[in-house]
């Protein structure tokens, strides 16, 4: 019989959530969070991660996730820059102007675990590959769905005759006097009639003798 012998894989880093912050954290490194009524030397446990990195694998399971615990030490509490805030109103001589200095905590993260670190390949493995099918259904469907878009602009072209859209190759064209209306002939005709009548034809009174 073959064991499969369990390899130890590191977490490469995990995103918390502190005071509704998320942070991107790795081993050893030191964070800026918001005010933590906290004295130095003590240490700060957080539960669960948004999103973890092991072994160079994106692990995106709720179960795994849950399990990562991670402890960070404070470092030192401190304000930060000064934030200049200036109010004023035109022509009122309103000029307020106030500093404030954010209290910030300095965090070093100590370490970062989980019982479920040392699972198989395996598990990562297939949390890989569901991902990929759903990206591969979904490139499918878009194949799909850009031909049935090419088909209707083709068959759009077809129907348009000489610009005009709408007019198919058994149809017929309709010249510009049938598409005017009966209104404008009228007013045409009667307008030709008094123009073909020259100025002087009126009749003459017949002269006395």
């Amino acid at each position: 019989m073959l064991f499969c012998q369990k390899e130890e894989i590191q977490i490469n880093y995990v995103v918390v959530s502190i005071q509704s912050k998320q942070y991107k954290i790795f081993k050893g490194e030191r964070i800026v969070v918001d005010n933590i009524s906290k004295t130095p030397g003590e240490e700060i446990v957080v539960n669960g991660a948004e999103i973890a990195v092991v072994g160079g694998r994106t692990i995106l399971d709720r179960s795994l996730l849950d399990s990562i615990t991670s402890r960070l030490t404070v470092v030192d509490n401190y304000k930060g820059e000064k934030v200049i805030v200036f109010k004023y109103k035109a022509k009122k001589r309103y000029r307020v102007k106030t500093g404030h200095r954010q209290l910030q905590t300095l965090l070093e993260v100590a370490e970062i675990s989980s019982p479920n670190i040392n699972f198989d390949m395996e598990a990562v493995a297939e949390e890989v590959v569901k991902k990929e099918k759903v990206e591969t259904a979904e490139g499918v469907k878009r194949m799909k769905a850009a031909p049935a878009g090419q088909g209707k602009a083709a068959a759009k072209k077809v129907q348009t005759v000489k610009g005009k859209p709408g007019a198919g190759a058994g149809t017929k064209v309709k010249s510009s006097a049938e598409t005017t209306p009966r209104k404008t002939v009228r007013k045409k005709v009667e307008k030709l009639k008094i123009t073909s009548q020259k100025p002087g034809t009126k009749k003459q009174a017949g002269k006395k003798k």
